[in-house]
């Protein structure tokens, strides 16, 4: 099995606070090590998407069912082992750089793992999304602040 790495940026919303809209995620092929609660891994979606969720549960030895959802969602899904792609080794992006086993990938593997949305995780998400929707208006209102291309240079 290939243990090389790649590169994907993140769309959407479904892994605040965790990981932000535009972080490159690395990843690496799943091994069958790595089905273990708390590890963040990809799946192909309907639509020919690559999606990013915690795995919560694993059923079975060897594993059987995997129980995986977003950290700012509140149903999870279930999903045969096969049909796990990557699995996430480290997130770089706007709040830095942190690696899956690291001291930030800990603390976020504990908080997403409560059973239950708490309310806490509640007002973590949507501190973030009203964040981000803040710095997306910035944009839009305000777009020579964020366009290198209008640079001009004097003779």
């Amino acid at each position: 099995m290939s243990r090389e790495l790649r590169c994907y940026r993140a769309r959407g919303v479904s892994m605040l606070p965790s990981i932000l809209p535009s972080d490159r995620l690395i990843v690496r092929r799943v091994g069958p090590d790595d089905l273990s609660p708390g590890a963040i891994v990809t799946f192909p979606d309907g639509r020919g998407r690559m999606v990013a969720h915690r795995v919560l549960r694993v059923v079975g030895t060897p594993p059987t069912l995997v129980e995986v959802r977003g950290d700012s969602q509140r149903r999870s899904e279930w999903l045969e082992p096969s049909s796990l792609v990557h699995v996430v080794v480290s997130v770089d992006g706007y709040l830095g750089r942190w690696t899956a086993n690291g001291f930030r990938g800990r603390l976020w593997r504990r908080l997403a793992l409560c059973s239950t949305f708490t309310p806490a995780r509640r007002l973590s998400v949507s501190v973030f999304r009203s964040a981000l929707r803040a710095r997306s208006w910035v944009r839009r209102a305000h777009p020579s602040h964020h366009d290198d291309s209008k640079a001009s240079m004097s003779p």
